[in-house]
């Protein structure tokens, strides 16, 4: 039997059918840590990553066409022979796995899993996968479900999620509040009359260069607020760098609620956040945190259907929690590392929790890249918002 996708997944299969190169864009890459409590064994833990693989539909689905539709199909379970055995080195993010591209129109397996064993009560898994099948929050349901295997204390089964994400799917295709989203993003991008095609074309074929910084913010600053102020910082920043008008920053929203928290798959939605070049910094940041409240209200919309033309962002932010921290009397699971082959824009910030600032960029249009990220987080010192 075949599934409905969601807006972000036709979007993924349609872009990678037409430039096979943009899977580079799409590896999700990561690294956690596997601190086990109990006397498992290393057969115990494969068991346990297998299992959780196999209970999620999901994560073993590909695309396929039927009848001129993109669908999901259920590809074979997945077995213990699948995962890869490691040794361990201090430089897990070379690993060659995390290299290769996906090929989402043909590739059998769109995730890659390797065990490594550091001693005898910690291990190591890396993990690549298509964004596809796996976006930024399914990492934490991947985390707590492998623990709670090895614990054996896994409620949810392979229905269960499937009945989940039809619900899901579901959510995407009602209507009701489709022409209240529509006109609110009509009134945000009204002013943008032409998009600059030239930041976007071949952004790939620059060297990706990655800045990772530890930046310290009030405390009290709620993670919208926290985001708004380093979209603002960044864009106001760059607008001046390029002498553009308006930058089109891609916020994801999760598409994550109460029922689908457990689910492993790909629900994202990207939708535009506009600043003007004409604003102050705190016009700047004022708009820009009301943008992403907006956004968040509108969760299930499909931006892309109506504006697509809008989708190649000049910068695209995410923030995702830090590190997770699973843990049960069995085991504790954490990601310690997360990152990517290319770019998905010329400018790409990830934030966490601990207020670390990965900044990725993969652009000519900015020759110092410490300055620039340096300028940035000064136009913020200047507010007295960093400490």
């Amino acid at each position: 039997m075949n599934y409905n996708i969601s807006p972000i997944q036709r979007d993924f299969y349609l872009e990678c059918m037409l430039n096979p190169l943009a899977n580079k864009k799409f590896n999700i890459n990561m690294i956690f840590t596997l601190k086990i409590k109990s006397e498992s064994s290393e057969q115990e833990i494969l068991e346990a990553i297998c299992s959780t693989v196999n209970n999620q539909p999901l994560l073993l689905s590909r695309p396929c066409i039927e009848n001129s539709k993109i669908l999901l199909n259920f590809t074979n379970n997945f077995s213990i022979k699948e995962i890869a055995i490691g040794k361990f080195t201090n430089f897990l993010e070379k690993d060659d796995m995390f290299n290769v591209p996906f090929d989402l129109v043909n590739d059998k397996r769109l995730f890659r899993i390797k065990l490594i064993k550091h001693s005898q009560d910690r291990y190591y898994l890396l993990m690549s996968a298509h964004h596809f099948i796996f976006d930024f929050y399914s990492a934490q349901a991947f985390s707590q479900q492998i623990i709670d295997t090895l614990q054996g204390n896994i409620t949810f089964t392979k229905k269960d999620f499937t009945k989940e994400y039809l619900l899901t799917i579901n959510k995407f295709l009602e209507k009701q509040n489709s022409l209240k989203y529509e006109n609110i993003f009509l009134k945000r991008l009204s002013k943008i009359r032409k998009i600059n095609e030239k930041n976007f074309s071949d952004f790939t074929k620059f060297e990706k260069i990655e800045i990772s910084k530890k930046i310290v913010m009030e405390q009290s600053n709620d993670n919208n607020y926290r985001s708004a102020l380093l979209i603002s910082a960044f864009g106001y920043t760059f607008s001046r760098y390029i002498n553009k008008e308006y930058i089109i920053v891609g916020v994801p929203v999760p598409n994550r609620i109460k029922s689908n928290r457990k689910l492993i798959s790909s629900l994202v939605t990207t939708y535009p956040v506009i600043i003007d070049s004409k604003w102050s910094i705190e016009e700047c940041i004022k708009c820009v945190y009301k943008q992403l409240i907006e956004n968040l209200k509108m969760q299930f919309y499909d931006f892309n259907q109506k504006f697509y033309q809008y989708s190649k962002f000049d910068m695209m932010f995410t923030y995702y929690p830090s590190k997770f921290a699973i843990s049960n009397s069995s085991a504790e699971m954490t990601m310690d590392n997360l990152f990517t082959i290319d770019s998905p824009s010329p400018i790409h910030l990830m934030l966490n929790d601990d207020n670390l600032l990965l900044a990725e960029f993969q652009t000519n249009l900015i020759i110092n890249k410490n300055d620039f990220l340096e300028e940035s987080l000064h136009v913020l010192l200047e507010r007295n918002t960093l400490q």
